[in-house]
């Protein structure tokens, strides 16, 4: 019999937190500062950004403390160092045809919260990794693998390396998605 290990696994990890109040406030924002405020450019293209420091809004203090309980007490273990905590928190805005390139981000920790995804939510715009092993693709009898989707959902968190590269599909709905991002060190 011979032997099988699987190296270089790329953790993800996933929670629900659905405050439907806190939700409903967090959108109702979100949608007050794309009309009123410019978007700053990052990832987004089509939608709205919003500036990376929200996690100094009162607001989003519940939401924050959910992220570090988490994150200092299921993740940190995996992790060298001191505790967790928020380097940056911005709001996402994707309307209808907006999308986000591939890229990666500078912190040990990334994430996204959705706040409003519209329907069907296979349709509004998925979050997608990318296969990080780069030379796979090289080999001329090729691995079975592909790019990772994740379907969003209303109240769920997806927590991963910041290295791990990932985009998000264009949101083919008639609605906007809202979501939070955020990078943790």
């Amino acid at each position: 019999m011979s032997l099988r290990h699987n190296l270089f696994q790329s953790p993800i990890w996933g929670f629900y937190w659905k405050q439907e109040d806190w939700i409903a406030k967090a959108c109702q924002y979100a949608n007050y500062l794309s009309q009123s405020s410019k978007s700053v450019s990052k990832s987004n293209f089509g939608g709205w950004q919003s500036h990376d420091f929200m996690h100094r809004e009162p607001l989003f203090a519940p939401f924050v403390q959910q992220l570090l309980k988490i994150s200092n007490s299921e993740i940190l273990s995996e992790y060298a160092g001191t505790p967790f905590e928020i380097d940056a928190l911005w709001i996402n805005v994707n309307f209808p045809g907006a999308c986000n390139m591939a890229h990666i981000h500078d912190h040990s920790l990334s994430g996204v919260y959705y706040l409003s995804v519209p329907t069907p939510s296979t349709s509004s715009g998925r979050l997608v990794f990318i296969d990080p092993r780069q030379r796979v693709s090289m080999s001329t009898h090729r691995i079975k693998s592909s790019n990772y989707p994740v379907v969003p959902e209303v109240g769920a968190c997806i927590i991963f390396p910041s290295w791990l590269e990932h985009y998000v599909e264009p949101n083919k709905t008639l609605s906007p998605r809202i979501s939070i991002s955020f990078n943790i060190k």
